[in-house]
């Protein structure tokens, strides 16, 4: 798996709209929480309320097709 790291606190969060978003269908992206690898969901980043779709989520599938790897955030 390839990891980064997702840095840049409310910039990182993610405010896109949910219900605008594509499906994510991708099963090679993942996300870190409480320390273990889950498949990813939305938002990322569930803290606030206002939370959305993040930047992490494109980044994740592009590099993920274009590479063929499993990718973790």
């Amino acid at each position: 798996m390839n990891s980064f790291l997702l840095i840049g606190q409310s910039n990182a969060a993610g405010r896109g709209i949910i219900s605008e978003a594509e499906p994510l269908n991708n099963n090679k992206l993942f996300i870190l929480r409480n320390g273990k690898w889950q498949s990813m969901f939305r938002p990322i980043n569930p803290d606030r309320s206002f939370s959305g779709v993040s930047l992490a989520e494109t980044f994740s599938r592009l590099y993920a097709d274009k590479y063929n790897v499993d990718v973790g955030i």
